[in-house]
């Protein structure tokens, strides 16, 4: 009873293949050192529009990574350290807990950079932002994504004939169209 049988999705399913993805990541794909959860979210004026028009949100989220990569080399820098690397993992889910359409980001960031030491070897240097950090993190990206959106025509009114925008804006209002 508490199985789709393949038939549709269903949360024991859902929950499985999730599971299994991070299993799968933890065992090949990054490397075992601290990491930081960023949920990166959009006013829900935004949301409709970045999931309308995904190269928005490709570039919102390249935004958001950007501005925390910078944020991480800033820090190293000012411990000494030159020609770090930063990566992400990022998953994008276009839904809720309600199943209402919800655009936002998981990424998943080292909490520090990773730099090649003296015997040539590559070392991870932990950084711990402050609240004051993230919280003029989140000021910058919301400022710069909100500038980039305005300058790529974010605001557009869509095509009145296209019946996908209406469908869109009823499912993040979790409304029938």
């Amino acid at each position: 009873p508490f199985s789709c049988k393949g038939r549709a999705f269903c949360p024991a399913c859902i929950g499985r293949r999730m599971a299994e993805m991070a299993r799968r990541w933890c065992d090949t794909l990054l490397p075992h050192v601290p990491y930081r959860q960023w949920v990166i979210t959009v006013p829900w004026a935004r949301r409709k529009l970045l999931a309308y028009r995904p190269g928005l949100a490709r570039g919102v989220l390249a935004l958001a990574l950007d501005e925390i990569f910078e944020w991480l080399t800033e820090e190293a820098r000012q411990l000494g350290l030159v020609d770090v690397r930063c990566g992400a993992v990022t998953v994008q889910q276009r839904w809720g807990s309600a199943l209402v359409l919800n655009l936002h980001y998981h990424s998943l960031v080292p909490d520090g950079v990773f730099a090649r030491g003296a015997d040539g070897e590559v070392v991870f240097h932990r950084l711990y932002p402050h609240r004051a950090d993230l919280e003029a993190l989140v000021q910058r990206i919301a400022a710069r994504s909100e500038a980039w959106l305005e300058a790529q025509g974010g605001d557009d009114a869509p095509d009145p004939e296209d019946a996908q925008p209406a469908l869109i804006a009823a499912a993040v209002e979790g409304r029938a169209a």
